[in-house]
């Protein structure tokens, strides 16, 4: 499996709905460009960093569509 990679890192503080929102439409966009694994690491606190696993071949797709 590929290293892991950050996708995005959001820095506090942001409203609740407004945050929702956001992290909701960036893991429904890696995972329709191939992400294997989303997920948040809060290793960053405050901030919150979004991080994602792709296999290579997703991770080509994306490049080509994008």
């Amino acid at each position: 499996m590929p290293e892991p990679r950050r996708i995005l890192t959001v820095h506090s503080p942001v409203r609740p709905k407004l945050l929702d929102g956001l992290l909701t439409a960036v893991e429904s966009a890696l995972h329709r460009v191939g992400a294997d694994r989303v997920w948040i690491d809060a290793d960053w606190s405050p901030d919150l960093t979004v991080m994602a696993e792709m296999s290579e071949t997703s991770a080509s797709a994306a490049v080509v569509a994008g």
